[in-house]
Protein backbone atom coordinates (compact mmCIF):
# COMPACT_ATOMS: atom_id res chain seq x y z
CA UNK A 1 0.00 0.00 0.00
CA UNK A 2 2.81 2.06 0.83
CA UNK A 3 4.48 1.97 -2.51
CA UNK A 4 1.23 2.13 -4.23
CA UNK A 5 0.62 5.36 -2.59
CA UNK A 6 4.26 6.44 -3.07
CA UNK A 7 3.78 5.84 -7.20
CA UNK A 8 0.83 7.90 -7.22
CA UNK A 9 2.65 10.51 -5.11
CA UNK A 10 5.80 10.73 -7.20
CA UNK A 11 3.95 11.28 -10.20
CA UNK A 12 2.09 14.29 -8.29
CA UNK A 13 5.53 15.60 -7.52
CA UNK A 14 7.28 15.26 -10.76
CA UNK A 15 4.35 17.31 -12.66
CA UNK A 16 4.01 19.95 -10.35
CA UNK A 17 8.05 20.73 -9.73
CA UNK A 18 8.15 20.27 -13.72
CA UNK A 19 5.25 23.23 -13.84
CA UNK A 20 6.99 25.56 -11.49
CA UNK A 21 10.07 25.42 -13.05
CA UNK A 22 8.98 26.85 -16.07
CA UNK A 23 7.46 29.46 -13.89
CA UNK A 24 9.62 29.69 -11.15
CA UNK A 25 8.88 28.95 -7.33
CA UNK A 26 6.62 31.46 -6.37
CA UNK A 27 8.41 34.05 -3.86
CA UNK A 28 7.40 36.95 -1.84
CA UNK A 29 4.04 38.48 -1.43
CA UNK A 30 3.19 35.91 -3.81
CA UNK A 31 3.76 33.44 -1.80
CA UNK A 32 2.29 34.37 0.98
CA UNK A 33 -0.97 35.02 -1.30
CA UNK A 34 -0.92 31.66 -2.13
CA UNK A 35 0.06 30.20 1.59
CA UNK A 36 -3.54 31.75 2.49
CA UNK A 37 -5.37 29.70 -0.25
CA UNK A 38 -3.46 26.48 0.99
CA UNK A 39 -4.43 26.97 4.42
CA UNK A 40 -7.98 27.18 3.61
CA UNK A 41 -8.51 24.05 2.11
CA UNK A 42 -5.66 22.87 5.61
CA UNK A 43 -9.14 22.75 8.01
CA UNK A 44 -10.58 20.01 9.16
CA UNK A 45 -13.62 17.84 6.26
CA UNK A 46 -16.35 15.58 6.24
CA UNK A 47 -17.64 13.70 3.13
CA UNK A 48 -20.85 15.35 1.70
CA UNK A 49 -22.62 14.73 -1.41
CA UNK A 50 -24.25 16.51 -4.73
CA UNK A 51 -27.52 16.91 -3.70
CA UNK A 52 -25.68 18.28 -0.69
CA UNK A 53 -23.68 21.00 -2.41
CA UNK A 54 -26.48 21.55 -4.92
CA UNK A 55 -28.94 22.75 -2.00
CA UNK A 56 -26.57 24.90 -0.85
CA UNK A 57 -26.12 26.38 -4.10
CA UNK A 58 -29.64 26.80 -4.26
CA UNK A 59 -30.03 28.66 -0.30
CA UNK A 60 -26.73 31.50 -1.47
CA UNK A 61 -26.98 34.90 -3.38
CA UNK A 62 -23.67 34.61 -4.39
CA UNK A 63 -21.75 31.70 -5.27
CA UNK A 64 -17.72 31.67 -6.02
CA UNK A 65 -16.32 28.50 -8.38
CA UNK A 66 -12.69 28.00 -8.37
CA UNK A 67 -10.74 27.89 -11.53
CA UNK A 68 -7.94 26.05 -12.24
CA UNK A 69 -7.45 27.56 -16.25
CA UNK A 70 -5.54 24.91 -17.68
CA UNK A 71 -7.56 22.26 -16.49
CA UNK A 72 -10.71 21.16 -19.29
CA UNK A 73 -12.51 19.17 -16.08
CA UNK A 74 -12.79 23.02 -13.81
CA UNK A 75 -14.64 24.30 -16.69
CA UNK A 76 -16.55 21.65 -17.39
CA UNK A 77 -17.51 21.28 -13.67
CA UNK A 78 -18.46 25.09 -13.62
CA UNK A 79 -21.01 24.09 -16.64
CA UNK A 80 -22.60 21.22 -15.14
CA UNK A 81 -23.27 23.49 -12.02
CA UNK A 82 -24.76 25.40 -13.96
CA UNK A 83 -27.10 23.16 -15.70
CA UNK A 84 -28.31 21.78 -12.74
CA UNK A 85 -29.85 25.27 -11.70
CA UNK A 86 -33.44 24.81 -11.51
CA UNK A 87 -36.57 27.78 -11.51
CA UNK A 88 -36.22 31.22 -13.08
CA UNK A 89 -34.81 33.32 -10.58
CA UNK A 90 -32.82 35.84 -12.17
CA UNK A 91 -28.51 35.25 -12.06
CA UNK A 92 -26.08 36.91 -13.80
CA UNK A 93 -22.11 34.82 -14.22
CA UNK A 94 -19.32 36.77 -13.35
CA UNK A 95 -16.22 35.81 -14.93
CA UNK A 96 -12.33 36.44 -14.73
CA UNK A 97 -11.25 35.06 -18.21
CA UNK A 98 -13.15 38.49 -19.29
CA UNK A 99 -11.95 41.97 -18.50
CA UNK A 100 -13.91 44.28 -17.21
CA UNK A 101 -12.22 47.11 -20.19
CA UNK A 102 -14.05 44.77 -23.11
CA UNK A 103 -17.63 44.96 -20.75
CA UNK A 104 -18.92 46.40 -24.37
CA UNK A 105 -17.70 43.95 -26.39
CA UNK A 106 -18.86 41.02 -24.28
CA UNK A 107 -22.83 42.24 -24.30
CA UNK A 108 -22.68 42.63 -27.93
CA UNK A 109 -21.24 39.40 -28.62
CA UNK A 110 -23.89 37.81 -26.01
CA UNK A 111 -26.56 39.44 -27.86
CA UNK A 112 -25.19 38.11 -31.16
CA UNK A 113 -24.04 41.71 -32.85
CA UNK A 114 -21.04 40.42 -33.50
CA UNK A 115 -19.40 37.31 -34.73
CA UNK A 116 -17.48 34.77 -32.22
CA UNK A 117 -14.31 35.51 -34.74
CA UNK A 118 -14.60 39.55 -34.55
CA UNK A 119 -15.42 39.39 -30.26
CA UNK A 120 -11.89 37.26 -30.10
CA UNK A 121 -10.04 39.64 -32.00
CA UNK A 122 -11.75 43.09 -30.15
CA UNK A 123 -10.75 41.35 -26.75
CA UNK A 124 -7.24 40.17 -27.89
CA UNK A 125 -8.22 36.62 -26.34
CA UNK A 126 -4.77 35.39 -27.12
CA UNK A 127 -3.02 37.82 -25.40
CA UNK A 128 -5.11 38.68 -22.49
CA UNK A 129 -6.27 35.48 -21.46
CA UNK A 130 -4.00 32.91 -23.65
CA UNK A 131 -6.10 29.31 -22.19
CA UNK A 132 -7.88 27.76 -25.28
CA UNK A 133 -11.41 29.46 -25.69
CA UNK A 134 -12.95 26.46 -26.72
CA UNK A 135 -12.57 25.55 -22.90
CA UNK A 136 -14.49 28.68 -21.88
CA UNK A 137 -17.03 28.95 -24.40
CA UNK A 138 -19.69 26.65 -23.35
CA UNK A 139 -20.05 28.72 -20.26
CA UNK A 140 -20.80 31.58 -22.16
CA UNK A 141 -22.83 29.72 -24.68
CA UNK A 142 -25.43 28.42 -21.81
CA UNK A 143 -25.32 32.17 -20.78
CA UNK A 144 -26.60 32.93 -23.76
CA UNK A 145 -29.30 30.22 -24.27
CA UNK A 146 -30.28 31.00 -21.26
CA UNK A 147 -30.32 35.01 -21.28
CA UNK A 148 -28.27 35.22 -18.44
CA UNK A 149 -25.87 38.46 -18.65
CA UNK A 150 -22.23 37.76 -18.34
CA UNK A 151 -20.36 40.15 -16.36
CA UNK A 152 -16.27 41.11 -16.80
CA UNK A 153 -14.27 40.93 -13.68
CA UNK A 154 -10.99 40.97 -14.68
CA UNK A 155 -8.46 44.49 -14.44
CA UNK A 156 -4.78 42.95 -15.12
CA UNK A 157 -3.21 45.74 -12.68
CA UNK A 158 0.09 47.88 -13.76
CA UNK A 159 1.86 47.10 -10.12
CA UNK A 160 4.41 44.33 -9.90
CA UNK A 161 2.62 40.39 -10.22
CA UNK A 162 2.96 40.21 -6.14
CA UNK A 163 0.79 43.04 -5.64
CA UNK A 164 -1.78 42.56 -8.92
CA UNK A 165 -3.45 39.54 -7.31
CA UNK A 166 -4.97 41.63 -4.39
CA UNK A 167 -5.30 45.03 -6.61
CA UNK A 168 -7.29 42.36 -8.78
CA UNK A 169 -9.70 40.68 -5.79
CA UNK A 170 -10.45 44.69 -5.14
CA UNK A 171 -11.33 45.58 -8.52
CA UNK A 172 -13.28 42.60 -9.37
CA UNK A 173 -15.37 42.92 -5.85
CA UNK A 174 -16.03 46.62 -6.92
CA UNK A 175 -17.74 45.73 -9.92
CA UNK A 176 -19.46 42.64 -8.02
CA UNK A 177 -20.88 45.34 -5.19
CA UNK A 178 -22.34 48.00 -7.86
CA UNK A 179 -23.96 45.19 -9.81
CA UNK A 180 -25.08 43.27 -6.87
CA UNK A 181 -26.55 46.67 -5.42
CA UNK A 182 -28.48 47.96 -8.50
CA UNK A 183 -29.82 44.14 -8.96
CA UNK A 184 -30.42 42.92 -5.22
CA UNK A 185 -32.82 39.97 -5.92
CA UNK A 186 -30.09 38.27 -8.48
CA UNK A 187 -28.07 35.27 -8.22
CA UNK A 188 -24.25 35.41 -8.32
CA UNK A 189 -21.95 33.14 -9.81
CA UNK A 190 -18.18 34.16 -10.28
CA UNK A 191 -15.72 31.88 -11.95
CA UNK A 192 -12.56 33.05 -10.69
CA UNK A 193 -9.49 31.70 -10.72
CA UNK A 194 -8.82 29.64 -7.16
CA UNK A 195 -6.22 30.96 -5.36
CA UNK A 196 -8.48 34.46 -5.46
CA UNK A 197 -11.05 33.12 -3.58
CA UNK A 198 -9.98 32.06 0.29
CA UNK A 199 -11.68 33.66 2.17
CA UNK A 200 -9.25 36.27 2.91
CA UNK A 201 -9.34 37.25 -0.42
CA UNK A 202 -12.40 38.29 -3.37
CA UNK A 203 -15.02 36.97 -0.43
CA UNK A 204 -13.42 39.16 1.99
CA UNK A 205 -13.03 42.23 -0.22
CA UNK A 206 -16.87 41.81 -1.54
CA UNK A 207 -18.36 40.87 1.99
CA UNK A 208 -17.00 44.17 3.59
CA UNK A 209 -18.34 46.21 0.66
CA UNK A 210 -21.79 44.24 0.68
CA UNK A 211 -22.18 43.52 4.61
CA UNK A 212 -22.95 39.98 4.00
CA UNK A 213 -23.15 37.04 6.18
CA UNK A 214 -21.18 33.54 6.09
CA UNK A 215 -25.22 32.78 4.92
CA UNK A 216 -25.48 34.49 2.13
CA UNK A 217 -22.39 33.19 -0.11
CA UNK A 218 -20.67 29.86 -1.00
CA UNK A 219 -16.80 28.82 -2.37
CA UNK A 220 -16.69 25.76 -4.21
CA UNK A 221 -12.95 24.74 -4.63
CA UNK A 222 -11.57 21.97 -6.84
CA UNK A 223 -9.21 19.23 -6.63
CA UNK A 224 -7.00 19.80 -2.99
CA UNK A 225 -4.58 17.75 -3.42
CA UNK A 226 -4.01 17.15 -0.06
CA UNK A 227 -7.88 16.04 0.42
CA UNK A 228 -7.45 13.75 -2.45
CA UNK A 229 -4.39 11.98 -1.04
CA UNK A 230 -5.63 11.79 2.39
CA UNK A 231 -9.05 10.22 0.88
CA UNK A 232 -6.46 7.68 -1.18
CA UNK A 233 -4.94 6.32 2.17
CA UNK A 234 -8.59 5.59 3.05
CA UNK A 235 -9.60 3.89 0.19
CA UNK A 236 -12.09 6.64 -0.31
CA UNK A 237 -11.25 7.90 -3.38
CA UNK A 238 -14.18 6.25 -5.72
CA UNK A 239 -16.78 7.03 -2.76
CA UNK A 240 -16.32 10.73 -1.88
CA UNK A 241 -16.52 13.69 -4.35
CA UNK A 242 -17.86 16.21 -2.35
CA UNK A 243 -15.97 17.07 0.22
CA UNK A 244 -17.30 20.20 2.90
CA UNK A 245 -15.07 22.16 4.79
CA UNK A 246 -16.98 24.90 6.57
CA UNK A 247 -20.69 25.70 6.14
CA UNK A 248 -20.38 28.05 3.18
CA UNK A 249 -17.50 26.10 1.85
CA UNK A 250 -16.96 23.07 -0.66
CA UNK A 251 -14.29 20.87 -2.41
CA UNK A 252 -15.23 18.75 -5.43
CA UNK A 253 -12.85 16.38 -6.29
CA UNK A 254 -13.24 15.79 -9.93
CA UNK A 255 -9.60 15.37 -11.19
CA UNK A 256 -6.76 13.45 -9.81
CA UNK A 257 -3.62 15.72 -9.10
CA UNK A 258 -1.11 14.30 -11.19
CA UNK A 259 -3.49 15.10 -13.75
CA UNK A 260 -4.22 18.88 -12.76
CA UNK A 261 -0.50 19.72 -12.91
CA UNK A 262 0.15 17.70 -16.21
CA UNK A 263 -2.39 19.93 -17.93
CA UNK A 264 -0.96 23.08 -16.13
CA UNK A 265 2.23 21.72 -17.32
CA UNK A 266 1.39 20.90 -20.81
CA UNK A 267 -0.56 24.26 -21.53
CA UNK A 268 3.13 26.07 -20.38
CA UNK A 269 4.90 23.76 -23.07
CA UNK A 270 2.07 24.27 -25.73
CA UNK A 271 2.16 28.34 -25.02
CA UNK A 272 6.26 27.84 -25.66
CA UNK A 273 5.24 26.45 -28.44
CA UNK A 274 7.27 23.24 -27.86
CA UNK A 275 4.71 19.97 -26.35
CA UNK A 276 7.02 17.66 -25.05
CA UNK A 277 10.85 17.23 -26.01
CA UNK A 278 10.55 15.24 -29.34
CA UNK A 279 13.60 12.77 -28.71
CA UNK A 280 12.47 9.66 -28.78
CA UNK A 281 14.69 8.91 -25.43
CA UNK A 282 12.31 11.78 -23.21
CA UNK A 283 8.70 10.56 -24.73
CA UNK A 284 9.94 6.71 -23.63
CA UNK A 285 10.78 8.02 -20.08
CA UNK A 286 7.38 9.53 -20.09
CA UNK A 287 5.82 6.55 -20.76
CA UNK A 288 7.64 4.70 -18.60
CA UNK A 289 6.89 6.72 -15.91
CA UNK A 290 2.94 5.36 -16.22
CA UNK A 291 3.87 2.53 -17.41
CA UNK A 292 5.63 1.85 -14.20
CA UNK A 293 2.48 2.07 -11.92
CA UNK A 294 0.63 -0.14 -14.12
CA UNK A 295 2.91 -2.85 -13.97
CA UNK A 296 3.07 -1.93 -10.07
CA UNK A 297 -1.09 -2.31 -9.76
CA UNK A 298 -1.39 -5.75 -12.22
CA UNK A 299 1.16 -7.38 -10.77
CA UNK A 300 3.43 -7.43 -14.12
CA UNK A 301 6.35 -7.38 -15.84
CA UNK A 302 7.31 -5.10 -18.78
CA UNK A 303 10.56 -4.15 -19.50
CA UNK A 304 11.16 -0.60 -19.64
CA UNK A 305 13.72 -0.61 -22.89
CA UNK A 306 11.35 -2.92 -24.79
CA UNK A 307 9.77 -0.15 -26.81
CA UNK A 308 10.38 3.08 -28.73
CA UNK A 309 8.12 6.25 -29.01
CA UNK A 310 7.23 8.74 -31.88
CA UNK A 311 4.58 11.28 -31.93
CA UNK A 312 3.60 13.57 -34.88
CA UNK A 313 6.32 15.56 -34.79
CA UNK A 314 8.97 13.24 -36.03
CA UNK A 315 9.26 13.58 -39.13
CA UNK A 316 10.44 9.53 -40.20
CA UNK A 317 7.24 8.24 -38.40
CA UNK A 318 5.48 8.06 -41.19
CA UNK A 319 8.26 6.42 -43.43
CA UNK A 320 9.02 3.72 -40.50
CA UNK A 321 5.18 2.82 -40.46
CA UNK A 322 4.92 2.45 -44.30
CA UNK A 323 8.24 0.21 -44.59
CA UNK A 324 6.73 -1.80 -41.25
CA UNK A 325 3.02 -2.72 -42.12
CA UNK A 326 0.82 -3.69 -44.95
CA UNK A 327 -0.98 -1.29 -47.62
CA UNK A 328 -3.82 -2.11 -45.61
CA UNK A 329 -2.19 -1.53 -42.33
CA UNK A 330 -1.01 1.47 -43.15
CA UNK A 331 -4.11 3.32 -44.32
CA UNK A 332 -5.55 2.02 -41.01
CA UNK A 333 -2.86 3.62 -38.58
CA UNK A 334 -2.31 7.06 -40.94
CA UNK A 335 -6.18 7.14 -39.96
CA UNK A 336 -5.70 6.94 -36.33
CA UNK A 337 -3.43 9.60 -36.57
CA UNK A 338 -5.41 12.10 -38.66
CA UNK A 339 -7.85 11.13 -35.86
CA UNK A 340 -5.49 11.94 -33.30
CA UNK A 341 -5.43 8.61 -31.37
CA UNK A 342 -2.74 7.28 -29.79
CA UNK A 343 -1.63 3.38 -30.77
CA UNK A 344 1.19 1.03 -30.24
CA UNK A 345 2.56 -1.41 -32.90
CA UNK A 346 3.60 -4.68 -31.27
CA UNK A 347 5.24 -6.01 -34.06
CA UNK A 348 8.03 -3.38 -34.38
CA UNK A 349 7.94 -2.81 -30.51
CA UNK A 350 6.86 1.43 -31.37
CA UNK A 351 4.02 3.28 -30.32
CA UNK A 352 2.53 6.90 -31.16
CA UNK A 353 1.56 9.44 -28.72
CA UNK A 354 -0.64 11.59 -30.69
CA UNK A 355 -1.23 14.26 -27.62
CA UNK A 356 0.85 15.01 -24.21
CA UNK A 357 -1.82 14.38 -22.04
CA UNK A 358 -2.21 12.10 -19.36
CA UNK A 359 -5.14 10.31 -21.02
CA UNK A 360 -2.96 9.47 -24.09
CA UNK A 361 -0.12 8.75 -22.17
CA UNK A 362 -1.49 6.15 -19.51
CA UNK A 363 -3.63 4.91 -23.29
CA UNK A 364 -0.70 4.06 -24.98
CA UNK A 365 1.28 3.05 -21.37
CA UNK A 366 -1.48 0.38 -21.17
CA UNK A 367 -1.35 -0.71 -24.96
CA UNK A 368 2.14 -1.48 -24.10
CA UNK A 369 1.47 -3.41 -21.60
CA UNK A 370 -1.14 -5.45 -23.13
CA UNK A 371 0.63 -6.60 -26.06
CA UNK A 372 3.80 -7.04 -23.95
CA UNK A 373 2.07 -9.65 -21.22
CA UNK A 374 -0.92 -11.05 -23.75
CA UNK A 375 2.11 -11.98 -26.40
CA UNK A 376 -0.61 -10.86 -28.98
CA UNK A 377 1.06 -9.74 -32.09
CA UNK A 378 -1.42 -7.68 -34.40
CA UNK A 379 -2.99 -5.04 -33.74
CA UNK A 380 -7.36 -5.58 -35.03
CA UNK A 381 -7.88 -3.87 -38.12
CA UNK A 382 -10.06 -5.76 -39.95
CA UNK A 383 -14.02 -4.97 -39.50
CA UNK A 384 -16.25 -6.89 -39.30
CA UNK A 385 -14.11 -9.77 -38.17
CA UNK A 386 -11.92 -7.81 -35.80
CA UNK A 387 -14.58 -5.27 -34.27
CA UNK A 388 -15.00 -8.02 -30.89
CA UNK A 389 -11.21 -8.06 -30.54
CA UNK A 390 -11.05 -4.31 -30.84
CA UNK A 391 -13.42 -3.99 -28.11
CA UNK A 392 -11.58 -5.81 -25.82
CA UNK A 393 -7.91 -3.99 -26.61
CA UNK A 394 -10.04 -0.74 -25.84
CA UNK A 395 -11.21 -2.37 -22.70
CA UNK A 396 -7.69 -3.08 -21.29
CA UNK A 397 -6.53 0.66 -22.71
CA UNK A 398 -9.28 2.10 -20.70
CA UNK A 399 -8.75 -0.21 -17.51
CA UNK A 400 -5.14 1.30 -17.76
CA UNK A 401 -6.03 5.02 -18.15
CA UNK A 402 -8.68 4.63 -15.72
CA UNK A 403 -6.28 3.52 -12.85
CA UNK A 404 -3.80 6.45 -13.68
CA UNK A 405 -7.23 8.92 -13.52
CA UNK A 406 -9.73 7.50 -11.21
CA UNK A 407 -12.03 10.19 -12.15
CA UNK A 408 -12.30 9.59 -15.95
CA UNK A 409 -15.60 8.65 -16.96
CA UNK A 410 -17.37 6.53 -19.84
CA UNK A 411 -20.65 6.17 -21.75
CA UNK A 412 -23.62 4.09 -19.88
CA UNK A 413 -26.06 2.08 -21.79
CA UNK A 414 -28.37 5.07 -20.98
CA UNK A 415 -26.18 7.78 -22.21
CA UNK A 416 -25.86 6.14 -25.78
CA UNK A 417 -29.40 5.58 -26.06
CA UNK A 418 -29.71 9.31 -25.32
CA UNK A 419 -27.22 9.93 -27.62
CA UNK A 420 -29.27 8.59 -30.48
CA UNK A 421 -32.54 10.58 -29.30
CA UNK A 422 -30.50 13.60 -30.27
CA UNK A 423 -31.04 15.19 -33.46
CA UNK A 424 -27.99 17.60 -33.70
CA UNK A 425 -25.51 14.01 -33.85
CA UNK A 426 -23.77 14.11 -36.78
CA UNK A 427 -24.17 10.90 -39.65
CA UNK A 428 -20.62 9.32 -38.61
CA UNK A 429 -21.54 9.65 -34.84
CA UNK A 430 -25.01 7.89 -34.95
CA UNK A 431 -24.03 5.59 -37.23
CA UNK A 432 -21.43 4.40 -34.23
CA UNK A 433 -23.68 4.82 -31.81
CA UNK A 434 -26.57 2.47 -33.68
CA UNK A 435 -23.56 0.06 -33.88
CA UNK A 436 -22.76 0.40 -30.72
CA UNK A 437 -26.00 0.13 -29.18
CA UNK A 438 -26.94 -2.80 -31.49
CA UNK A 439 -23.84 -4.70 -30.58
CA UNK A 440 -24.62 -4.06 -26.86
CA UNK A 441 -27.97 -4.82 -27.49
CA UNK A 442 -26.55 -8.42 -28.59
CA UNK A 443 -24.60 -9.24 -26.03
CA UNK A 444 -27.80 -8.97 -23.71
CA UNK A 445 -30.34 -11.14 -26.22
CA UNK A 446 -30.14 -14.33 -26.13
CA UNK A 447 -30.23 -15.12 -29.92
CA UNK A 448 -27.99 -12.35 -31.35
CA UNK A 449 -29.37 -10.01 -34.27
CA UNK A 450 -26.96 -9.91 -37.75
CA UNK A 451 -24.88 -6.26 -37.19
CA UNK A 452 -25.50 -3.43 -39.58
CA UNK A 453 -24.75 -4.50 -42.76
CA UNK A 454 -24.17 -1.20 -44.87
CA UNK A 455 -21.50 -0.19 -43.33
CA UNK A 456 -18.48 0.44 -45.30
CA UNK A 457 -16.58 2.65 -42.51
CA UNK A 458 -13.79 1.00 -40.49
CA UNK A 459 -14.22 4.05 -38.83
CA UNK A 460 -17.63 3.87 -38.02
CA UNK A 461 -16.33 0.03 -36.24
CA UNK A 462 -13.42 2.14 -34.67
CA UNK A 463 -15.85 4.49 -32.78
CA UNK A 464 -18.34 2.14 -31.92
CA UNK A 465 -15.31 0.13 -30.49
CA UNK A 466 -14.29 2.78 -28.61
CA UNK A 467 -17.55 3.63 -27.49
CA UNK A 468 -18.05 0.09 -25.94
CA UNK A 469 -14.42 -0.93 -24.54
CA UNK A 470 -14.64 2.24 -22.31
CA UNK A 471 -17.82 0.70 -21.36
CA UNK A 472 -16.34 -2.62 -20.60
CA UNK A 473 -13.75 -1.49 -19.11
CA UNK A 474 -15.34 0.63 -16.91
CA UNK A 475 -17.06 -2.19 -15.50
CA UNK A 476 -13.58 -4.22 -14.89
CA UNK A 477 -12.14 -1.17 -13.39
CA UNK A 478 -14.75 -0.62 -10.82
CA UNK A 479 -14.75 -4.10 -9.78
CA UNK A 480 -11.58 -4.39 -9.18
CA UNK A 481 -11.24 -0.60 -7.05
CA UNK A 482 -13.75 -2.21 -4.93
CA UNK A 483 -11.63 -5.57 -4.58
CA UNK A 484 -14.22 -7.73 -6.44
CA UNK A 485 -11.58 -9.32 -8.06
CA UNK A 486 -8.46 -11.20 -7.62
CA UNK A 487 -5.08 -9.87 -8.92
CA UNK A 488 -4.76 -13.36 -10.73
CA UNK A 489 -8.04 -12.90 -12.32
CA UNK A 490 -7.43 -9.66 -13.10
CA UNK A 491 -4.25 -10.71 -14.60
CA UNK A 492 -6.03 -13.58 -16.98
CA UNK A 493 -8.07 -11.01 -18.27
CA UNK A 494 -5.48 -9.09 -19.55
CA UNK A 495 -3.80 -11.78 -21.08
CA UNK A 496 -6.65 -12.21 -23.14
CA UNK A 497 -5.46 -12.49 -27.17
CA UNK A 498 -7.32 -10.62 -29.23
CA UNK A 499 -5.15 -12.40 -32.77
CA UNK A 500 -6.29 -15.41 -32.16
CA UNK A 501 -8.92 -17.04 -34.63
CA UNK A 502 -10.63 -18.24 -31.57
CA UNK A 503 -11.15 -14.95 -29.69
CA UNK A 504 -14.87 -14.44 -30.41
CA UNK A 505 -15.35 -17.31 -27.81
CA UNK A 506 -13.36 -16.04 -25.84
CA UNK A 507 -14.90 -12.67 -25.44
CA UNK A 508 -18.23 -13.28 -25.05
CA UNK A 509 -17.19 -16.39 -21.96
CA UNK A 510 -15.54 -13.79 -20.24
CA UNK A 511 -18.41 -10.94 -20.78
CA UNK A 512 -20.69 -13.69 -19.68
CA UNK A 513 -19.00 -13.10 -16.25
CA UNK A 514 -17.97 -9.20 -16.48
CA UNK A 515 -21.88 -8.40 -16.79
CA UNK A 516 -22.64 -10.29 -13.79
CA UNK A 517 -20.65 -7.55 -11.67
CA UNK A 518 -22.50 -4.28 -10.95
CA UNK A 519 -22.72 -1.03 -13.02
CA UNK A 520 -20.81 1.95 -11.53
CA UNK A 521 -23.45 4.28 -12.18
CA UNK A 522 -26.18 4.83 -14.76
CA UNK A 523 -25.23 7.72 -16.38
CA UNK A 524 -21.71 9.91 -16.49
CA UNK A 525 -23.39 12.91 -15.95
CA UNK A 526 -24.61 12.30 -12.49
CA UNK A 527 -20.88 12.92 -11.39
CA UNK A 528 -19.36 16.24 -10.77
Amino acid sequence: MKQWLKLRYDLYQQMRQRAESWTGLPQGSFRRYQKVFEKNLERPWKGSTREDLLDAINERKIIYLGDFHALLQSQKFHLRILQSLSGKRPRVLAVEFFEARHQKWVDLFWAHAISEKDFLKKIQWEKNWGFPWENFKPLFVWAQKNKVPVLALNQMAKASSNQSLKIRDQKAAGILAQYCRKNPSTQVFVVFGEMHLAEEHLPKQLTQKLGLKKKDWLCIFLNSEKIYFELLKRHLENDIEVVRLKENQFCVLNTPPWVKWQNYLMDLENRADQGFDEDEVELSDEVARVLEILTHEFAVVVPKDSFSIYSGRTEHFLDLLKDSTSKEEFEYFKALIQQNASFYLPRIKTGYLAEASTNHVAALAMAILYFQVSKAEKYPFRFPKDFLGLIWLEAMIYLGSKVINPKRKTNTLSDLKKSLQNPNQYIFEKEALQLALQQKMNEILPQPLPLMRRLQKKSTHREAARILGGMLGEKIAFAWAQRMISKENLKALIVKRVDLESFQDVYYENLSVIESWPEPFSSKKERL
